[in-house]
C-alpha cells in the first residue's frame, strides 16, 4: 500500500516568506497547504501549492484562529504546522492544546518569545551577557525622555517595544520630532545611533535546543534609506558576531528559528547587537538559495527526523527582492531623490521564477490591493501583534 506524502500548514500565506517555504517543501514531495486572511495571494495562484486555505485574522481574533488551525488539521490530517510571522507567538501560547490536538509545532515558550521579541527586554538580556549594544533608555516620565535626548548626538533611534520590519522604527533629529511620542512613555525606548554595515545571523535549533544551522547575511540595500526590510542580501561570515548571536539564543534556551539582527565593521570586528527576530525572516530565500534550506530542516525536526547540522555554505552570493527594489524606486522618486538603480545589484532574484509566473502576479496584485485599501504599501493595522495581549 503506498503511503501518502506529508502533509504541512503554512500560514500568513499572502508573503514572500511563506513562498519560500512553500515552495522548499513542495519540491520535496511534500503537500502544502498555504492560509492567509485574503483570497488574493501569491501562495493561492502558485503552482507549489497544494491547497489554499482562508483563516480569521489572527490579529483580531487569536482564539477563533488557534481553532480554526485545530479544525483544519483534523479536516484535513495534517500533523505541522509551520507559522510564518507573528501568529508563532499564538501557537507559543496554545501550545498545550495544540500538543493534544497531535499538531506539532517547533517554537519556544511564550516568555521567551517576550524577552526576544520586546526592543527593551531584548536589549537588556544581550548587555546581561556582555554583548555590545548600543546606549539606550527605557523613560518612565517625560523629564528623563527629554533629557536623555537633549545629551546624545543626533539622530537618536526611537523604537516602538513591539514591532516588525521598519514599522515603529523612527529616527529623531530634533526634540520637536520627539514631542508626539511623550504622551506614550512606556511603549518605546530611545536608542544611540551607531553606524555601520546591517547583518543577520539566522539560526534552527532542535526540540532539544541543539544547533541544527545556523547563516550569516549582509544587507546590501533596504526598501527605506532608513532601513527596515532589506531588498538585496548577500552571504557572509563575522565570526565575532556569530559567536555573540549563538551564545545569546543559547542563553534563551531557543528552539526553533530566529535571526538576531547587528550593525558591525567586520574590518574591525566590531560590532552592535540591534534586535531579535523570533521567527521566520523576510531574507529566507537566500539561505535556501545557498544551500542552507531552513524551512526543510525543520520540516524533518517535526517529523521526527534528525538531519545533520548544516553550517557550511559559499559567501557573496546575492539575492535580491525585485518588487522591494521597484517599491524603493517609486518611493525615492516620490520624495525627490535620486533613485535607487534595480539592476546594479548583479544578483539572483527570488520573485522571478519564469515557471510559476502566477505567484508573483498574486504578488503584485496583492500589494496593489493594499496600496488601494490602505494608501500605504506597508500598513501597521493587522500587521502588528501585541505579544502581552494575545
Amino acid at each position: 500500500m503506498r503511503t501518502p506524502p506529508p502533509r504541512v500548514l503554512i500560514t500568513y500565506g499572502w508573503n514572500r516568506v511563506s513562498y519560500v517555504i512553500n515552495r522548499s517543501l513542495s519540491q520535496r514531495g511534500v503537500q502544502t497547504f498555504v492560509a492567509a486572511p485574503e483570497w488574493l495571494t501569491l501562495n493561492r495562484l502558485s503552482r507549489y501549492t497544494y491547497r489554499s486555505l482562508r483563516y480569521p485574522s489572527f490579529y483580531d481574533h487569536s482564539a477563533a484562529f488557534i481553532e480554526w488551525v485545530i479544525d483544519t488539521c483534523r479536516a484535513h490530517e495534517i500533523s505541522n504546522w509551520i507559522p510564518s510571522h507573528e501568529e508563532t507567538f499564538i501557537a507559543s501560547k496554545y501550545e498545550d492544546r495544540l500538543n493534544t490536538a497531535g499538531i506539532r509545532t517547533l517554537i519556544p515558550p511564550l516568555s521567551t518569545l517576550k524577552v526576544a521579541h520586546k526592543k527593551e527586554s531584548s536589549a537588556q538580556f544581550a548587555k546581561s551577557l556582555g554583548v555590545p549594544v548600543p546606549h539606550f533608555c527605557c523613560p518612565q516620565t517625560q523629564e528623563e525622555a527629554l533629557e536623555w535626548f537633549r545629551n546624545q548626538p543626533k539622530p537618536v533611534v526611537l523604537k516602538e517595544l513591539q514591532s516588525n520590519s521598519s514599522k515603529g522604527v523612527f529616527y529623531l533629529q530634533d526634540e520637536s520630532e520627539l514631542t508626539p511620542f511623550l504622551s506614550s512613555i512606556g511603549q518605546w525606548i530611545l536608542q544611540e545611533y551607531v553606524s555601520g554595515e546591517g547583518y543577520g545571523v539566522s539560526f534552527l535549533f532542535s526540540e532539544s535546543g541543539k544547533m541544527m544551522a545556523r547563516f550569516t547575511h549582509k544587507r546590501v540595500a533596504d526598501k527605506l534609506k532608513s532601513g527596515g526590510t532589506s531588498i538585496v542580501r548577500e552571504s557572509a561570515t563575522f565570526p565575532e558576531m556569530e559567536a555573540a548571536a549563538t551564545e545569546l539564543l543559547t542563553a534563551l534556551e531557543w528552539k526553533g528559528v530566529a535571526m538576531v539582527e547587528f550593525k558591525g565593521d567586520p574590518a574591525t570586528g566590531q560590532f552592535w547587537f540591534i534586535e531579535i527576530n523570533p521567527r521566520f525572516w523576510g531574507s529566507l530565500a537566500l539561505p535556501v538559495y545557498c544551500g542552507i534550506d531552513f524551512p526543510y530542516l525543520m520540516f524533518q525536526l517535526l517529523e521526527g527526523n534528525s538531519p545533520p547540522p548544516t553550517m557550511t555554505y559559499p559567501t557573496g552570493v546575492r539575492v535580491g527582492w525585485m518588487m522591494g527594489l521597484c517599491i524603493r524606486w517609486v518611493t525615492d522618486i516620490s520624495q525627490g531623490q535620486i533613485p535607487i538603480n534595480p539592476f546594479k545589484y548583479q544578483c539572483a532574484y527570488w520573485d522571478i521564477p519564469w515557471s510559476d509566473l502566477p505567484a508573483i502576479a498574486g504578488e503584485w496584485l496583492h500589494y496593489f490591493y493594499k496600496l488601494v485599501s490602505h494608501l500605504n504599501l506597508n500598513p501597521k493595522r493587522g500587521s502588528l501583534l501585541d505579544i502581552d495581549s494575545i
